[in-house]
């Protein structure tokens, strides 16, 4: 759904902050500039708030326009580029990390994005398909990626039709054979996945000093794996694991939650409850209405911000 000013009742999600850059053109950013653009939009219409305030004022129908600014992942350029811009407006953000990241794990999304930055995406499936046909061939229909059509529009709708099939395939592949597709990809490029990890996250004092800052920390899963492809015990794990290492990061409750690529079902959600989560935010890009749940909230991407702003733009040229 198209942003709009009528939306009274919003959260923002935000990935990478940092200006384009040739070496990494797998990775869609939101410039500095463009940042701090959408930040003064957003504090000149509307009051910047909390997930939990925001969502307290759309199921009561307060009047009064409301946003949260969410980041996911935990990335540096967040921590050098986007802290200083909310500082500047005084504005205040809940930033979820993927907690993996502070023992070395380079998360398989950014993997993914390193990969497109390496290669031309049409060269990278035809790599990986000739991967599959080779160590898999019993499966080679059913973990074929096509160039002709999309495999789904649910989701990568960013994206063009190549880019989009192959993330979607590194995330609805067995686990298995995607990791060791990219653990074989890495080692064919000789990319140090610990030194990735250093320049691309932010460490655990990074994310105490947000918290010590009154910024506000909660959980994206430890690995980032999509929680509605995992096991019961997997979810578990995420959950726990991610929530304990935070707590003893932060020595604060972590009772907000983004689901890693937008995941979730009930089992989900009960398990959220019982570990002492409040709410939760997916990929869902909307406002929010006074029938949503606090754990299925939605939120707008910074490129739907682009968009409204670039359309208000042209029209008043």
């Amino acid at each position: 759904m198209a942003f709009s000013l009528d939306d009274r009742h919003i959260v923002i999600t935000y990935h990478y902050i940092r200006d384009p850059d040739p070496a990494f053109s797998g990775i869609h950013s939101c410039p500095v500039k463009e940042f701090e653009k959408q930040l003064s939009f957003l504090k000149e219409n509307f009051e910047v708030t909390t997930i939990p305030e925001v969502f307290r004022a759309a199921r009561e129908a307060d009047p009064l326009k409301m946003c949260a600014i969410t980041f996911d992942d935990g990335l540096k350029d967040n921590y050098k580029n986007a802290i200083p811009v909310l500082q500047k407006y005084r504005t205040t953000a809940t930033f979820f990390p993927i907690t993996s990241t502070f023992s070395g794990v380079f998360p398989v999304t950014h993997k993914i994005h390193i990969l497109l930055s390496r290669l031309e995406v049409k060269e990278l499936i035809d790599l990986y398909n000739t991967y599959i046909k080779k160590f898999f061939s019993s499966n080679t229909d059913e973990y074929y990626i096509p160039k002709d059509r999309r495999l789904t529009t649910l989701r990568k709708v960013w994206d063009d039709i190549l880019t989009a099939n192959f993330k979607e395939m590194m995330n609805i592949l067995p686990v298995k054979i995607r990791n060791d597709f990219l653990t074989h990809m890495f080692f064919e490029l000789k990319l140090d996945e610990k030194e990735l990890v250093d320049d691309f996250f932010m460490s655990s004092y990074q994310v105490r000093e947000l918290a010590g800052d009154g910024f506000y920390i909660g959980s994206h899963g430890h690995t980032h794996d999509a929680f509605d492809r995992l096991p019961s015990e997997g979810v578990a794990h995420e959950i726990i694991e991610s929530k304990k290492i935070l707590t003893d990061i932060t020595q604060k409750p972590v009772t907000l939650l983004s689901y890693p690529q937008g995941g979730s079902n009930r089992d989900v959600i009960r398990y959220l409850q019982q570990e002492g989560f409040t709410h939760a935010v997916t990929t869902e890009k909307r406002g929010i209405n006074n029938k949503d749940s606090e754990f299925s909230i939605p939120r707008y991407d910074t490129n739907n911000i682009r968009d409204f702003l670039n359309n208000e733009e042209g029209r008043h040229f």
